[in-house]
């Protein structure tokens, strides 16, 4: 217990002065962490650390004691780092917070960057030696401590002193300040958005106090503040590089951004064959023993999930990323499959600025029409649940009134009284980087088909995907959406699916539910935000802001003898510190 108090003071923060709901489920984490058993020395009881995780538990497992006396064991080299090589489907497109235009961008954010607070990390239930996010329980990342005023509206973070970025500069306050108004210079960027959920709009209101101290004031108590400073898009960058690199043209370095990584994290990238492979290795800066790298990583580019499962069969490859359950259920008995339940969703988008898809009875033709429960049965093997309305089945505030089946006559009445007795000619627009996405548009092309709607295919990449069906760009009919809400929180997830003007919500705009959901942002607590919310999803089921389809379980197929996948809340994204063989 001795080096597990010892464990705690080197990687502890403290959170002090009046909390929220969340800010205080934080400290008693903390709380609880430093005072779990065992006698404290005084220093310890002093300093309120992170909660203690599996990682960090097995970390100190295979760490020496740091009093130990040499011996031969403790005096031999460490054994050479082992290598994990990961498939993907897709190279990324950017390592610009700022710029993230699918899954993949986020690996590098989670991986090269850092925030303010972090997930916890807890041994997950469904898969022994692997791990997941906790939804709702965040510690100290790179703050090494959080004081929240009286008021739960000024909150004051001291930053980790002795910390450097890749490039050799020192990262430090100005490092969080330069990032987020970055962000705010970026209208539209995922950076805005999530600053918006800070209630951070104007750099006024984030003062740099000195080098390590940066003062936020919100303008009011906002109970999802410190979970948001965890998102990776939240992160800081290498200001000094970036300002290095910025032209007049280009006065946020954007282009440089675009192609360089500029943060500090976990990992540092040290090779790059574009469209093909890139090599992470741990860094060795990298402030947290307990979440330190444990292998080298090869990221490798395997477009056919066919080739990615024969590489995982055949022990050259330790992962294959995005993979379907029509897939895991060949995999074999040699390989570990992962199945695991999350909020991600799958919903058929349509482009309500144009016709014939602003006409109500067409979106709701399009709701009868379709085969839901074939799509769960055949595309996802039962790996997934029926999404039932525009939160995530289970999610707080989540109402079950969806009353949408297959009925193909009832589709044909409603296009007919639109004024389409024939039907008419439509484009699916599909994101290329998951083959579920693709089997399911040929089913929906089926069932179309039967109710007269003849539906093309137009297959993109997620990074062009989103670029796309973004507000503004829209250059698309309908479109299968993948969209996963980061913060499983009932104002945050009813912001992104049904307040207008996000990615998420694609085109749909109702001035009555962007008034609830403006209404549950200054609720006090979370219940207060229930009522508003599930009136918001009553009037958005009423117009079908979307039509959802599934709520898909997270599949990836592992070799036998790889432990430490962590289930991230960051759609389907990998993290690579706890990946080990």
């Amino acid at each position: 217990m001795a080096d597990q108090n010892r464990r705690r003071q080197r990687t502890g923060g403290r959170i002090s002065g009046p909390l929220s709901a969340l800010a205080l489920l934080l400290a008693l984490a903390l709380a609880a962490a430093a005072c779990g058993g065992g006698e404290a020395d005084e220093e310890t009881t002093t300093t309120a650390a992170p909660a203690t995780t599996a990682a960090a538990a097995a970390a100190e497992a295979a760490e020496p004691a740091a009093e130990a006396e040499p011996t031969a064991a403790t005096e031999a080299p460490a054994p050479e780092m082992g290598t994990v090589t990961i498939a993907v489907p897709t190279d990324i497109a950017t390592f610009d917070p700022n710029g993230v235009t699918g899954v993949r961008d986020l690996d590098m954010y989670i991986n090269l960057y850092a925030g303010l607070t972090r997930h916890a990390v807890i041994p997950s239930p469904m898969a022994p030696g692997h791990y997941e996010w906790s939804r709702v329980e965040v510690e100290p990342n790179l703050a090494e401590s959080i004081d929240i005023s009286e008021d739960g509206t000024v909150y004051t973070f001291k930053i980790r002193e002795g910390l450097s970025f890749p490039s050799g500069n020192p990262l430090s306050a100005k490092d969080f300040h330069y990032s987020w108004e970055r962000g705010l210079a970026h209208p539209g960027s995922i950076t805005d958005f999530e600053l918006g959920v800070a209630e951070i709009s104007d750099m006024a209101q984030v003062q740099l106090l000195d080098d390590y101290t940066l003062q936020v004031t919100l303008p009011r108590p906002n109970p999802r503040i410190l979970r948001v400073f965890s998102l990776s898009v939240m992160s800081a960058v290498d200001s000094a590089l970036l300002e290095s690199q910025a032209t007049e043209e280009d006065p946020w370095a954007d282009e440089y951004a675009r192609s360089n990584p500029a943060g500090y994290g976990p990992y540092v990238l040290v090779e790059r064959d574009v469209g093909t492979r890139m090599v992470f290795e741990p860094n060795p800066g990298w402030w947290d023993p307990s979440s330190a790298g444990r292998s080298r990583i090869i990221y490798q580019v395997v477009p056919e999930e066919a080739q990615r499962l024969l590489l995982v069969q055949q022990g050259a490859i330790d992962l294959a990323y995005a993979m379907s359950a029509r897939t895991a259920q060949r995999a074999g008995d040699d390989v570990q499959v992962l199945d695991f339940p999350t909020f991600a969703q799958r919903y058929l988008g349509l482009n309500q600025t144009k016709e014939p898809y602003n006409d109500l009875r067409v979106r709701q033709a399009l709701a009868w029409a379709i085969d839901y429960d074939r799509i769960i049965a055949e595309v996802y093997f039962g790996s997934s649940q029926r999404l039932l309305g525009p939160f995530p089945t289970g999610h707080e505030g989540w109402v079950d009134s969806w009353p949408y089946s297959q009925d193909i006559e009832k589709a044909k009445e409603l296009l007919a009284e639109a004024g389409y007795p024939d039907g008419f000619e439509a484009e699916m627009l599909v994101y290329g980087d998951l083959p579920e996405i693709e089997a399911s548009t040929v089913l929906i092309q089926s069932d179309l088909a039967q109710a007269g709607i003849d539906l093309g295919v137009r297959t993109v990449t997620g990074a062009e995907f989103f670029g796309l069906i973004s507000p503004g760009q829209e250059d698309f009919d309908m479109a299968i959406v993948p969209c996963t809400p980061w913060l499983p929180e009932v104002w945050y997830t009813s912001n992104l699916l049904l307040h207008s003007g996000t990615t998420c919500s694609i085109t749909y705009n109702n001035p009555a539910v962007d008034q609830l959901v403006e209404d549950m942002k200054v609720a006090a607590t979370t219940e207060d935000a229930i009522v508003p919310a599930q009136e918001a999803q009553a009037l958005w089921e009423q117009d079908i802001g979307f039509i959802p389809i599934a709520q898909p379980n997270q599949i990836q197929i592992l070799s036998s003898d790889l432990k430490g996948f962590l289930l991230t809340n960051e759609d389907e994204s990998v993290y690579f510190a706890f990946l080990e063989k």
